[in-house]
């Protein structure tokens, strides 16, 4: 699991599980980090894209079929009609605008390709994009992450204490931690009750 956060894991969980039925040629990992999620992609090649070149730097070392761009989401240029999935995640809520970055993304994918998103629910964003991905893609399935005992969670439990190494006297916040991630799967179809959202938009009907 690459997070001890409530949300995280279960977002982590409904990425894992939609990237295993997606194969194809070439997946991007848009706003990677140090690409701990390459493993995930089935794909036969792997490109991640950060603005960071520290993060990227300390990523894994890169071989045959991974590779990393250094570039900004809003102005990124993708190989055109490429890519078989991009995926974004725990990024675009600090994106100045978001649905730029991810109509930009866009011209990437290829037709029948599927977009992996995680994002802010906030209503001066979501809904624009909504209708934009609806009017570009086939099928768009959305579930919702950041429940209020969450939240509440990531607001007062330092990290350390539920982290996997931490020390036998917080096993129960580690314990805490996998029940909320329960509870966040439960509570994925419930909108008004979360913060963010995780979409699944695919067969991608047009270029860009």
């Amino acid at each position: 699991m690459s997070s001890n956060r409530p949300s995280k894991q279960a977002l982590f969980q409904m990425l894992q599980n939609d990237l295993s039925s997606i194969c194809g040629e070439l997946g991007v990992d848009a706003a990677c980090g140090t690409m701990k999620n390459a493993h995930l992609f089935k794909t036969r090649r792997y490109l991640g894209i950060d603005n960071s070149e520290e993060a990227l730097a300390r990523s894994s070392p890169l071989h045959g079929h991974v590779s990393s761009m250094w570039a900004n989401l809003e102005t990124v240029r993708l190989p055109y009609q490429e890519a078989t999935v991009i995926v974004s995640t725990n990024t675009l809520f600090y994106v100045d605008r978001p649905l730029d970055a991810i109509a930009n993304l866009h011209k990437g994918l290829q037709i029948g390709g599927t977009m992996l998103l995680h994002l802010s629910k906030d209503k001066k964003h979501w809904r624009n994009i909504k209708t934009h991905l609806e009017g570009r893609f086939t099928f768009v399935d959305v579930q919702y992450v950041q429940n209020p005992l969450s939240r509440l969670y990531e607001r007062w439990v330092p990290p350390t204490l539920s982290q996997e190494k931490a020390p036998t006297r917080h096993i129960s916040f580690r314990v805490i931690a996998r029940l909320l991630a329960l509870g966040e799967r439960l509570t994925s179809h419930v909108s008004w009750l979360n913060n963010a959202v995780y979409v699944k938009a695919s067969g991608n009907k047009y270029g860009s």
